[in-house]
């Protein structure tokens, strides 16, 4: 529980203000924005294990280069890949509601989930994989 509060408080002074997301930004594009950018990061944190490819994150890079977002919204992402580039996923809650758990890092959701990091990477690299043709 300990390690979940230090988690949280570091995030939460990273993002200072970025997350959680105002009301009015909470748009289902917006919050798909943010978590692909901490996807990104977090892939990332997969490579540089060694646990993924180094490219598989590509796909999702080329995908938020489209996306035109304001640059508040762009820095939260930033912020937000950051966070994921420390093996930490974000989570958001329904429209109105916070999230009963805003961060997890991948080794909390490995051990909870019984799994292992390895594991956890692939099946996001899997799940950024272009649908097969």
């Amino acid at each position: 529980m300990r390690n979940y509060l230090m988690i949280s408080m570091a995030v939460t002074a990273v993002l200072a203000g970025a997350y959680p997301l105002r009301a009015a930004d909470r748009t289902p594009e917006t919050v798909a924005y943010i978590s692909t950018q901490n996807m990104v990061g977090a892939l990332k944190y997969c490579a540089n294990k060694g646990l993924t490819d180094k490219n598989v994150h590509s796909s999702l890079v080329e995908t938020l280069m489209k996306a035109k977002v304001s640059d508040e919204i762009a820095a939260a992402g930033n912020q937000a890949r950051v966070i994921g580039e420390r093996g930490i996923l974000l989570t958001f809650g329904g429209e109105n509601e916070k999230p009963a758990l805003p961060v997890i890092s991948i080794e909390t959701l490995a051990e909870s989930s019984r799994s292992t990091v390895k594991e956890i990477c692939e099946t996001y690299a899997k799940a950024t994989l272009p649908p097969a043709k």
